[in-house]
């Protein structure tokens, strides 16, 4: 301690010294004063940490108020728009008195780049505006994030390529799905970012806690699979459960491995998932099952080098179950039900009841024999170390592949380029004129009469004409309405009362200001609508007057967007109770039946029953395929092949109100194979061209490719030999929702076909423009895309009986 005598100090010094006692304890208070305000942290980036380019993706973010008093603070989070815009992605919370998280959604660029996004935290002001979600007041926090360079607490996000799959596994083990990553790499090559032996290279994520699943269905629509695996159900709160029905209900494939005791799932009143089961009594065998029977199924071999034994449990339908609440997929070879699946809107839910979670069981699973047959796909699926032995089979490399985009047409068939064609013309032809009328002909016509001498007063008025002229045409020929040009994607399901669709538009804004778009609403779905551009757009591309707008996070399904008398491009997700003027294929009496009319597979698997539509136009293109089930399980089964056996047959068109007798279809001849339908898109082999990955464009039938697009995931994987010559390299980029494969591990009629022929061709998406209390529908016109789907009685495949000398 410092003492000073005052009899040492006059005045003047007493006051330095306060001064200097004043200073300090100001420092002092610093720290505490800094911790009284809000602090911002991102907890996860993306679902799982992990995050695709150009696809939605939730964001953590925790929220740190001390404040003593409770407040509405709004916490931001700028997204991304193709014009240069900044949108911004709001969520109001209630804070103060401690700490709480917040999930955020954006739909992300399509840029891996270096580009940062802002989180903010306001305080909430009121606003007068109905359509905006709130008005951000004062600042409170505000922290930038880069997720190439940023970490969360898990580390950097991981980012990944347009063009990968996603797989989330919610438990601590991939049990066999981190085989569809297929990676290599060599000394002389880095990583190849392609399914080897296959085309897409899938992301898996497991690890995941019942907390990282996001409170809206947004934050999922990046997956092609949810799978739970040995977590408890219960964690999951009252927000996240309501999430993922909805994404399962547009189209989300929830699979459910059973896990050693299921007590966590079949009470209703701890599993807030209850309802989405299939309705099935789970019962668990008195003792663990040797795991030897069913190695064809797991492994595709018929031994193992050591005793397995697992928990399994069987999954027979109740007596109360709708056929679509119950369907079994596969059986044991006694015909005991492994797994069963639950239709649920346009999605599915799947449940296994073989123990993978076992750590003995797991590293058994191959990912080409059993996983293939729950979801859909097709390939070979190696281990890094088994490609050792493949790269010295002949002279063909790995590499040598030429990638090709089957959904290249979505850019060309949603721009909208005949108005400005026309005016552009025009401009031509009337600058053109002028100079004719203004130098050659006036001085001619001049010259004839002997007035050269008013050649600069004819070219005045030539200007001034020609001047007129060019306004009143451009008057004439700029659109006045809004309008759009759109490709659109209907699915339904025969039996739910759920339809969804997915549109590209670019819709004319005819104005300078704002323009309020959106899709409607439905009760129960929170439809979406975010900016959207192509793979092939230049990058960099911004208007001069970019401007920030906002949008509520937790429902974006209105945007209002700076207008500048041009267009803009969106891309939206609408589901909802079947639309009006929609009428989709349904079953219908043929001349003499009575009954309930219904459609089913008849000798051969030939397809039977009648189907009529009242769609707003003729169904162009048309397309049915006919699943009669999988094939038989065998350890010699090929993972090449398809899983299950389809037929494809065409009509040219199908007009409203028609009966389509399926019987008639195969005409008496063979099925056309459905794998050898969707090998037309695929390009033959070229020659060899070394370690490069070259791409290229796919010619033929568009329509075929739009229709393939849905099949992704069964397409022909390559065939290697020593032949050296390149081999196509599938890819897909913002079309990953739109994979119907996994319909083909079960018996259906899928209906594919093309509305073009309709007034107009309107979008079924409900696109529309004006404020919330009055909005108006988009006039639009394009192509849509139907897709319909019967799902006949259920049938495992047979195990095919051993070969002799096998067991």
């Amino acid at each position: 301690m410092l003492f000073v005598s005052s009899r040492y100090l006059s005045d003047r010094g007493w006051r330095i010294v306060a001064r200097i006692l004043a200073a300090a304890l100001c420092l002092i208070a610093l720290p505490a004063r800094a911790q009284q305000g809000v602090q911002l942290a991102v907890e996860c980036f993306g679902l799982g940490n992990a995050w695709r380019p150009g696809s939605w993706a939730p964001v953590r973010v925790r929220v740190d108020d001390p404040s003593p008093t409770p407040r509405e603070l709004v916490i931001a989070m700028t997204a991304w728009d193709p014009d240069g815009d900044k949108p911004e992605s709001l969520q109001v919370i209630a804070s103060g008195g401690g700490s709480r998280e917040v999930w955020l959604y954006a739909r992300l660029p399509a840029d891996r780049g270096n580009w940062t996004t802002r989180i903010s935290a306001y305080r909430a002001a009121p606003t007068d505006d109905p359509d905006e979600p709130v008005r951000a007041g004062r600042l409170e926090a505000e922290v930038l994030f880069s997720p190439a360079t940023s970490a969360t607490p898990t580390g950097i996000p991981q980012a990944m390529l347009a063009e990968d799959g996603f797989i989330a596994v919610v438990g601590r083990r991939p049990i066999g799905l981190d085989q569809y990553r297929s990676a290599l790499a060599s000394s002389s090559a880095p990583e190849l970012t392609w399914s080897v032996l296959g085309h897409e290279r899938t992301k898996v994520v497991w690890q995941l806690r019942p907390q990282d699943i996001p409170d809206r269905w947004m934050g999922l629509s990046c997956l092609s699979t949810l799978v739970w695996a040995g977590e408890d159900p219960g964690a999951l709160g009252t927000e996240r459960p309501r999430a993922i029905a909805e994404w399962v209900r547009r189209g989300g494939h929830l699979v459910i491995v059973v896990p050693e005791s299921a007590q966590g799932w079949t009470n209703p009143r701890s599993n807030p998932l209850y309802d989405l089961l299939p309705k099935v009594a789970i019962t668990r065998r008195t003792d663990a099952v040797d795991v030897t029977p069913l190695l064809p199924l797991l492994t595709g071999t018929e031994k193992t080098d050591r005793e397995t034994r697992v928990v399994v449990h069987d999954l027979p339908s109740i007596a109360a179950a709708e056929p679509w609440e119950a369907m079994p997929i596969l059986a044991d070879p006694s015909g005991a039900v492994l797994v069963s699946r639950r239709l649920v809107g346009q999605g599915m839910v799947t449940l296994v009841g073989i123990n993978l979670m076992d750590a003995r069981v797991a590293t058994l699973v191959r990912a080409e024999y059993f996983w293939n047959r729950v979801l859909g796909r097709r390939g070979d699926y190696k281990d890094p170390g088994e490609f050792a032995g493949l790269r010295g089979v002949g002279n063909w490399n790995l590499h040598n592949r030429r990638a090709f985009w089957i959904d290249q047409d979505l850019p060309e068939l949603v721009v909208k380029q005949g108005r400005s064609a026309v005016g552009l013309f025009a401009g031509v032809v009337v600058f053109a004129a002028y100079w004719l009328v203004a130098a050659p002909l006036s001085y001619a016509v001049l010259g004839r009469m002997r007035m050269r001498h008013h050649a600069w007063l004819a070219f005045v008025a030539s200007a001034a004409a020609f001047t007129v002229l060019a306004w009143t045409s451009a008057a004439a020929i700029r659109p006045k309405r809004p309008e759009a040009t759109h490709l659109t994607y209907i699915d339904h399901v025969f039996g739910q009362g759920v339809q969804r669709t997915r549109s590209w538009a670019s819709i004319l804004l005819p104005w300078y200001g704002s323009a309020r778009v959106g899709v409607r609403g439905e009760e129960d779905f929170h439809n979406v609508i975010a900016p959207w551009e192509s793979r092939t757009a230049p990058p960099g591309r911004s208007f001069p007057d970019a401007r920030a707008y906002a949008f509520d996070a937790g429902s974006p399904s209105a945007l209002s967007v700076p207008a500048r008398a041009t267009v803009k491009q969106f891309t939206a997700f609408w589901a909802g109770p079947p639309l009006d003027g929609w009428g989709m294929p349904r079953p219908v009496l043929g001349k003499g039946e009575t009954g309930v009319p219904a459609l089913g597979l008849g000798a051969g698997d030939k397809p039977s029953g009648v189907l009529r539509h009242n769609l707003p136009a003729t169904l162009e293109g048309v397309v049915v395929i006919v699943c009669s089930g999988q094939r038989p399980i065998s350890a010699d089964s090929a993972p090449r092949a398809s899983p299950s056996f389809a037929s494809a047959y065409s009509l040219p068109d199908w007009a409203p109100g028609e009966d389509l007798d399926l019987a008639k279809l195969s005409d008496g001849s063979s099925a056309p194979v459905f794998t050898e339908y969707l090998s037309r898109v695929i390009p033959p082999p070229r020659g060899l061209r070394g370690l490069t990955l070259d791409e290229d464009r796919l010619t033929g039938d568009m329509t075929q490719r739009l229709y393939a697009l849905g099949f992704f995931s069964l397409l022909d994987p390559p065939l290697f030999d020593a032949s050296g010559s390149d081999r196509a390299l599938m890819r897909r980029w913002d079309v990953h929702d739109l994979d119907l494969s996994r319909w083909l591990t079960q018996p259906c009629i899928i209906v594919l076909g093309t509305l073009e022929g309709a007034p107009g061709s309107p979008s079924p998406t409900p696109f529309t423009l004006g404020p919330s209390e009055s909005p108006r529908p988009v006039v639009t016109r394009g192509r849509t895309i139907v897709r319909w789907i019967y799902p006949l009685p259920p049938r495992p495949p047979e195990w095919a009986a051993a070969a002799p000398g096998r067991p």
